[in-house]
């Protein structure tokens, strides 16, 4: 069954996982930014699993050295901002009451 699939389909496949990922990361960071610590940590959760994701679809899709770079970009991306959320002036926002 798995040799019957296409490049082309393994590629749709792979960007309508990436789109769905994208959909969550969008409604955790929403819910995270109106103070629930536990999607912020739910959100740093799903962007290294969209690393990993993104780092084994590198290694076996053999892609351009542009999208190599693209991908690279949007790892770096997700791992930065997942350390910044994780931050400790970023975890005393989430425990303040009044936020802006």
């Amino acid at each position: 069954l798995i040799s019957t699939f296409t490049t082309a389909v393994v590629f749709q496949v792979a960007g309508l996982i990436l789109v769905v990922v994208g959909l969550a990361q969008g409604f955790l960071a929403g819910r995270a930014r109106k103070g629930s610590k536990r999607f912020a940590s739910a959100a740093v959760g799903l962007a290294m699993a969209a690393v990993a994701y993104l780092g084994v679809l590198l290694v076996f899709a053999g892609i351009a050295p542009v999208g190599v770079l693209i991908v690279a970009v949007i790892m770096v991306l997700f791992i930065t901002g997942s350390a910044m959320n994780q931050r400790p002036t970023a975890q005393r926002w989430y425990d303040a009451e009044d936020r802006p």
